[in-house]
């Protein structure tokens, strides 16, 4: 109990960074992702031999594979992680390899706002925040929808883990657009009800 309660506390306790890799096992979760890295590799080399019908069986085995090795992230902060750390890594070639599933729903006579939030991407994070606050601002003209995929059956539903909608349509999300962006664009949509 008094290792897990330095973590809550580590802001204030010096928890070095040798107690967090012990107690998260980071190397042996940094080799977990090392290996998603070839599973995806290979994945891609055997793509191109294969017919559809096994390509889509493949995906669909290598995305609950990658998916579980995913979820072990511990989402800390980099000053804790290993400097060889794949966790990034591994979800930007995850992310190439899924698509989109679904879009999300719209609400008839107002500006739905949609925002995914999962925690893997401190950036998502700050877009999911700021458009929050800015559909806030329109009052009862604006719906506003968040979708945690930090559950794995809402992850595999939508096919996703991070974007931002005004209706239906996707915002820009790499580079975190302002809040003055967000909130301009939910104006724009307002301004056509």
């Amino acid at each position: 109990m008094n290792k897990y309660c330095k973590i809550i506390e580590f802001y204030f306790n010096n928890i070095t960074k040798e107690e967090v890799e012990k107690l998260w096992k980071l190397n042996e979760i940094n080799k977990s992702f090392k290996n998603g890295l070839m599973i995806i590799k290979r994945s891609r080399d055997k793509k191109k031999l294969l017919s559809p019908s096994q390509v889509l069986v493949g995906k669909m085995v290598v995305v609950n594979k990658i998916v579980n090795i995913l979820f072990k992230n511990p989402l800390l902060p980099k000053t804790f992680l290993p400097k060889d750390w794949k966790g990034e890594e591994l979800k930007k070639e995850f992310s190439k390899c899924i698509k989109q599933k679904k879009k999300p729903e719209t609400t008839p006579g107002k500006v739905t706002v949609t925002a995914f939030l999962n925690g893997w991407r401190p950036a998502q994070n700050i877009v999911f925040e700021r458009a929050k606050r800015a559909a806030l601002e329109f009052g009862d003209k604006v719906v506003f929808q968040e979708i945690g995929t930090f559950d794995r059956e809402v992850f595999l539903k939508w096919g996703i883990t991070d974007a931002l909608f005004i209706d239906k349509k996707q915002v820009r999300t790499g580079q975190p657009p302002s809040y003055e962006k967000i909130k301009n664009l939910i104006a724009k949509r307002v301004k056509k009800l």
